[in-house]
């Protein structure tokens, strides 16, 4: 099984992303588990040992690694266990402010240049994703 959610960029520390859920054909107390995440980027999520919730750990942003491809795993006391993929997508928001591509601009005008003529051009880019 695969769990899939995207979720903004700002969610914060703490905010419920999803629960992953498993059973263990064993009898009490051997049907006990306990969860964990392993992973590139595990360290972001925190996903709680008794329900399998998974919520955000850390600060996130889309802009460096919009994608979390995370293994939930589920073992039981005598270390059974079995794993399924998180895919969590990061929603890019509006955080970083534009920047001009120079840090200064240096333009000279002949005292002849005609009314309307283009003397320069500037520009600026924008860090975030799409229309963000």
């Amino acid at each position: 099984m695969v769990y899939s959610e995207d979720i903004s960029e700002a969610t914060p520390k703490g905010e419920y992303i999803l629960q992953v859920s498993a059973t263990d054909a064993d009898d009490e107390p051997n049907a006990a588990i306990t969860y964990s995440l392993q992973g590139a980027g595990s360290e972001l999520f925190s996903i709680d040992e008794e329900t399998g919730v998974v919520t955000v750990g850390d600060i996130l942003d889309s802009d460096t690694h919009p994608l979390y491809q995370l293994e939930a795993v589920a073992s039981d006391v005598d270390g059974n266990s079995c794993s399924s993929w998180l895919m969590i997508g990061l929603l890019d928001e509006n955080d970083n402010p534009p920047i001009f591509t120079e840090a200064v601009y240096n333009v000279s005008v002949s005292e002849n240049t005609t009314v309307n003529t283009l003397l320069s051009r500037v520009q600026a880019v924008d860090p975030d994703a799409g229309m963000s």
